[in-house]
């Protein structure tokens, strides 16, 4: 059977001084089953931790005895029990006058934590207990009936924004790779399948698949934007839009014609589509020109600040 713990510290308010607890040695303290009535003829077996065969509280705590067994000098009470199980615990001072006299309901229900890089044991297990699994770092709680994942790390292939050159964590190692479009080599296993499982979305590199590159350019949707007129879909690691200077071109401009009054007057008629026809003075000279841009492309970027991208690569 599993174990469980009970725990506390008898104290009571210090006659010298109402605002502090004085500890009380000299408690007897006996563990039975709930509802026991016939206290000495009903004890149970209680241990100094969750696997030693020794019975008796922890001798940490200074207490003498097993079971029944008396305080010491700091008032702990600690021990194990096995269980499940519905238990009581009796407090009867050895002390007159008493100090104490009292009995408290105690549950011990053991819950168990499991390690190992494989899904958790099967159910039914007890509610509370845990499993950690290495290999994903992911913590799991049963609930008695079933696994609930509560813990979980970032997943690989996740891409996160950095404020600096280089992601290593505490504990050495590297997890995170620069979005720099390098080749994802076998010393990266788990993103390498994932992105040849995804089609190599961002290419290959010889038989690699290469890491997305995000150097100088901004992150975006992939997919069809519902609702969008005129929109086009854009499939996951396409990189095919957008530019950092434009210049205008003509084509660029709404739809309109333009004529010279050959007659003195010095107007340019310009006529747009849906609008009605407006003058715009001009000067000219015999022989002259009538210039329009420079062919020279004008910042298409809004206010940035640069930082890194970087992609999940492993646990």
């Amino acid at each position: 059977m599993a174990r469980d713990c009970y725990e506390t510290t008898i104290a009571v308010a210090d006659i010298g001084d109402y605002s502090s607890l004085k500890s009380l040695e000299g408690v007897k303290v006996s563990v039975v089953p709930r509802g026991a009535t016939d206290i000495p003829n009903s004890l149970i077996d209680i241990y100094q931790d969750h696997t030693d065969i020794i019975q008796g509280p922890d001798p940490k705590t200074g207490a003498t005895g097993t079971n029944p067994f008396t305080t010491g000098s700091s008032g702990a009470v600690r021990f194990w029990a096995e269980g499940p199980a519905k238990l009581d615990i009796v407090f009867e001072d050895t002390i007159i006058p008493a100090r104490i006299d009292d009995r408290t309901s105690w549950d011990c229900m053991p819950v168990s934590t499991t390690f190992g890089p494989t899904a958790p044991p099967a159910q039914p297990q007890t509610a509370g207990s845990t499993h950690y699994r290495t290999d994903y770092q992911a913590l799991y709680f049963s609930t008695g009936t079933s696994w609930l994942l509560v813990g979980s790390p970032t997943p690989v292939g996740q891409i996160a924004s950095f404020g600096l050159a280089s992601v290593v964590d505490i504990d050495g190692v590297t997890r995170w790779l620069h979005c720099n479009g390098a080749a994802c080599t076998s010393a990266h296993p788990l993103l390498r399948s994932a992105l040849q499982a995804a089609g190599n979305p961002y290419g290959v590199s010889g038989s690699d698949p290469k890491l997305p590159d995000i150097q100088g350019r901004v992150p975006m949707g992939s997919g069809f934007p519902t609702g969008a007129a005129g929109a086009t879909s854009h499939p996951l690691g396409s990189a095919n839009g957008g530019e950092e200077k434009s210049p205008l071109t003509w084509q660029n401009l709404p739809g309109q014609t333009a004529h010279i009054d050959p007659s003195p007057g010095n107007w340019i008629h310009v006529v747009a589509a849906g609008s009605s026809d407006y003058k715009v003075a001009y000067a000219p000279t015999a022989g002259g020109n009538l210039y329009g841009g420079g062919a020279t492309g004008h910042n298409n970027l809004q206010p940035y600040t640069i930082v890194n991208w970087f992609i999940k690569a492993r646990y």
